[in-house]
């Protein structure tokens, strides 16, 4: 008889009743602002849904949303007392200008929320009636090392203890709405159907539990390659990153090799 493989262990904790129960409400009520279901529906929303409904699950009160940051023209996702919260789908690069405002100019703590995709369906519609053309399940599950390479631009704040970064992870379907015309590509909106749970950098041990259990104490950049799947740019920019956010000592063999060591 074979052994029972065991299941991998989640990298993220799982969401509780109460943050599944807030997380399905806020859904509720930005799907509700669509005027109908299908390609109208998702394709006409004035926000993202995503963007949306993480904005709404931060807080149902929209009093708390798009708050003004005093002597600036920034404004914040959602504002909480002294925390200020912004919701990134894509990049952070394009905040970097923002962050290092908060960070530099006011006391706020700053948390990034960043959802991760783990699963869901790929849908594709009608462009006409909204009919549901195909609908066929995402193998999609997004790591958190990996989100570390998009970090590199941050990397000079990554020390400070007033800003973090809270994954979220969600399923989602990805709609795909044909565009009219030869050679356009389609556009896909991406709209979560749950929340399944979430993982927090907030201190340099968060940053270091991401590294692979295989690696030794001190490692090459080929070695941390070879161990995470990873190749080209992002395996600096990670290694990089963790070293920033303390979590690796950077050094150099007598070659002129970067070392990293496990602080």
């Amino acid at each position: 008889m074979s052994a029972i493989k065991k299941p991998a262990a989640l990298p993220f904790v799982p969401a509780s009743s109460d943050e599944t129960e807030r997380f399905l409400r806020a859904r509720e009520t930005i799907l509700k602002k669509a005027p109908r279901a299908g390609y109208a529906g998702v394709g006409t929303l004035a926000e993202k849904p995503m963007h949306a409904i993480l904005k709404h699950y931060l807080s149902e009160d929209e009093d708390d949303h798009e708050v003004g940051v005093l002597d600036t023209d920034y404004v914040s996702d959602v504002r909480l007392g002294n925390t200020i919260y912004e919701v990134q789908s894509g990049s952070v690069f394009p905040m970097k200008e923002k962050i290092a405002h908060y960070l530099n100019k006011t006391d706020c703590r700053v948390v990034v929320i960043h959802p991760m995709l783990w699963g869901g369906s790929l849908i594709r519609l009608d462009p006409n009636s909204g009919e549901v053309l195909s609908k066929r399940k995402s193998s999609v599950r997004e790591q958190p090392l990996f989100f570390l390479s998009d970090l590199y631009s941050l990397r000079t704040h990554l020390s400070s203890d007033r800003l973090s970064f809270c994954l979220l992870f969600v399923e989602a379907d990805d709609y795909r709405l044909p565009h009219a015309g030869r050679g356009k590509r389609e556009k896909i909106v991406r709209i979560p159907t749950s929340l399944l749970g979430r993982l927090e950098l907030c201190r340099a041990a968060d940053f270091a539990s991401l590294l692979p259990s295989s690696l030794p104490d001190s490692f090459s950049a080929k070695e941390f390659a070879l161990a995470a799947h990873l190749r080209g740019r992002a395996v600096y920019s990670i290694l990089h990153v963790l070293s920033s956010a303390g979590a690796l000592q950077e050094t150099k063999d007598e070659k002129g090799h970067f070392v990293f060591t496990r602080k």
